[in-house]
């Protein structure tokens, strides 16, 4: 049976600590948690020493970071942490929660399909005391469509960028060198990509298989606004490195745009002006003209062409695109606008 290692990150969540019993009783036996502390200033430290020593009959390794890490390098720090015979690895948070066969359903779907990696749906929880009151976030259809590896990766960003959905294989995130990078946050829609993009293959399970929880706390509220544009600058700069710029530059601009348009409103006053600023800038390292008129023009363009073909490389499908992207445009002017008129 192959040894499957959890790995949980951990940073003052001592009001948690008792939930990962409910992940020691997965129906899968073979596996090793590694809690790894980020440095927490209350007791979660010391909540996990007890976990570990009232549960001998499981493998626990409590690890702490040698100075406070985040998330990201925390899982790195845990990654690194795992048996040397260990073939599947499993990102987890400390506040969620998994069904009792979760890892047995991902590792046989591994098994079965020599999957590199192993994405599940999941159910979205907004309040603890609500537990029966859930959404269910099913894979997309363009995955499960998906006939190929190719076809995989030409929806990369159509992935849900969590790693707790996922199950992959040990030796694939070391030999690739998969791991969360040095940005402030969207660390999981980084690593994610690498993950897809580097994959020989991926399998999905549209059941839901994890619990996720979204506590008030953890929606973005534009505490870390400018976080955007260090994900765009990480996202373009590896994708033109892999050679997948072209292929993924278009669903990378509507996320853009969609992710800026969602923070402006939430940004502090006094950092606006700034975040305003550097939209277009955005824009032109995304590879496409935030000039409105510009776009315009092109819609033109795309009324003019006769409908021969729609294929997504023709010339009207092309024209059809930028015309999406003119919208998505004037939309995200017209609320900084609104924006700017408040300042």
């Amino acid at each position: 049976m192959d040894l499957i290692s959890i790995i949980v990150p951990l940073y003052n969540a001592e009001q948690h600590v008792t939930r990962l019993e409910e992940i020691l009783g997965q129906t899968y036996e073979n596996l090793e948690f590694i809690f790894v502390d980020d440095c927490s200033k209350d007791s979660t430290k010391e909540r996990l020493l007890n976990l570990q020593s009232r549960h001998p009959e499981r493998a626990i390794n409590v690890v702490s970071n040698p100075h406070n890490m985040g998330a990201g390098a925390t899982r790195n720090n845990g990654l690194s942490q795992t048996s040397s015979d260990s073939k599947y690895v499993f990102f987890m948070d400390a506040d969620d929660k998994a069904e009792p066969d979760m890892i047995e359903r991902l590792h046989q779907k591994a098994l079965a399909d020599n999957a590199d990696v192993v994405i599940c749906a999941f159910y979205v929880h907004t309040d603890p005391n609500k537990p029966q009151d859930f959404e269910i976030k099913s894979i997309k259809e363009s995955l499960l469509n998906a006939a190929s590896i190719e076809d995989v990766r030409a929806h990369a960003i159509a992935v849900e960028p969590m790693p707790w959905c996922k199950l992959s294989k040990r030796s694939f995130l070391l030999e690739k060198g998969i791991y969360y990078p040095d940005v402030t946050v969207d660390q999981d829609f980084c690593w994610t990509l690498q993950l897809i993009l580097n994959a020989n293959k991926v399998s999905f399970l549209d059941e839901p298989l994890y619990h996720y929880l979204i506590t008030p706390n953890s929606l973005s509220s534009g505490k870390h606004p400018f976080s955007i544009f260090e994900m765009v600058d990480y996202s373009t700069e590896y994708l033109k490195q892999q050679k997948f710029f072209d292929l993924l530059k278009d669903d990378l601009i509507d996320l853009s745009l969609d992710y800026y348009n969602h923070l402006l409103p939430r940004i502090a006053p006094e950092a606006k002006a700034k975040f305003i600023e550097q939209f277009k800038p955005m824009c032109q390292k995304l590879g496409f003209s935030a000039d409105s008129n510009k776009l315009h023009m092109r819609y033109k363009l795309f009324r003019l062409v006769p409908k021969l073909s729609d294929e997504p490389f023709s010339l009207r499908a092309r024209l059809k695109r930028d015309y999406y992207h003119y919208q998505k445009v004037q939309a995200v002017l017209a609320n900084i606008k609104k924006e700017q008129e408040k300042l």
